[in-house]
């Protein structure tokens, strides 16, 4: 190819780089500005919540399917893991510890419910995998009736509970990672297998 041809090519292949930055930047400010409005704010200004959990959510809104899974298959099956030749209280803690290895290993089959389906078919649109974008979120939620089940458990002291609840944490912590990396369109199924 001459200079003169590359020279009126320039323009052309400019303009494909600057269409091609512009829609990612603007899927990039969609997931992000999507991110947020599913993410619920703590509420920093009741006292009651600053050591009631580490995030605010409304356990109401947790749907029926994840709540059967937590209570029906995932307490069951840790339960069965726990040594009960230990103390009643060591009994507890191994229970909480097997629940978060259930919780993050437990097969999930999720389906998109009548209220989803606007959501699902946007993210299908902009190519985002609805379904293992809302698992992370299922497993997130049977993190909090965890959480909350750790803070109402009688049977541990604080730092026992503390010490849970830093698990739990970095276990939501890594299933917001993957929702961010399911929005922004960089998520690898080999990389989280």
């Amino acid at each position: 190819m001459s200079s003169i041809s590359t020279l009126k090519h320039m323009p052309f292949v400019e303009a494909q780089q600057y269409s091609m930055r512009n829609k990612l930047t603007q899927h990039a400010n969609f997931a992000s500005t999507l991110q947020d409005a599913l993410t619920e704010k703590p509420n920093q200004s009741n006292s009651d919540h600053l050591m009631a959990l580490s995030l605010n959510v409304n356990f109401d809104e947790i749907s029926e399917q994840t709540r059967r899974y937590y209570y029906e298959q995932v307490l069951p099956n840790a339960r069965e893991r726990v040594d009960k030749s230990q103390s009643v209280k060591n009994q507890k803690i191994q229970l909480f510890e097997e629940a978060v290895i259930e919780i993050r290993d437990i097969a999930i089959k999720v389906d998109i419910e009548i209220d989803e389906v606007n959501e699902a078919l946007l993210f299908s649109s902009l190519g985002i995998d609805f379904l293992k974008y809302k698992e992370a979120g299922v497993r997130a939620d049977m993190l909090s009736l965890l959480e909350k089940d750790v803070y109402q458990s009688e049977a541990l002291t604080l730092p026992e509970k503390q010490i849970l609840v830093d698990t739990i944490s970095l276990e939501k912590d890594k299933l917001t990672l993957l929702q961010e990396s399911i929005l922004a369109g960089t998520y690898s199924p080999d990389e989280h297998t």
